[in-house]
């Protein structure tokens, strides 16, 4: 489904189950203002830039948990070499 496409009752229930509650709390705020149509055909693009960032600092996290773990082997091989 398009998000964009907010024409029936239902579509709105779908966009409605994908938002946060501070999401929902902001339309009801703006609904019933002449600007709240214009915020929840935004919210699409809202849900994909919060997605974008979730998958960039899941990639971030995994490059550290390598990191680490790369980290952790090196300093392993040194205490040998130093117990040798």
């Amino acid at each position: 489904m398009d998000l964009c496409m907010v024409n029936r009752p239902s579509d709105l229930v779908n966009l409605h189950a994908e938002m946060r509650r501070d999401e929902r709390e902001e339309l009801r705020k703006w609904k019933g203002t002449k600007h709240w149509r214009e915020w929840l055909l935004s919210i699409p693009q809202l849900l994909r830039e919060r997605a974008d960032k979730i998958e960039n600092l899941e990639l971030k996290l995994q490059i550290a948990e390598r990191d680490k773990h790369e980290l952790e082997e090196r300093c392993r091989r040194l205490q040998e070499r130093l117990g040798e």
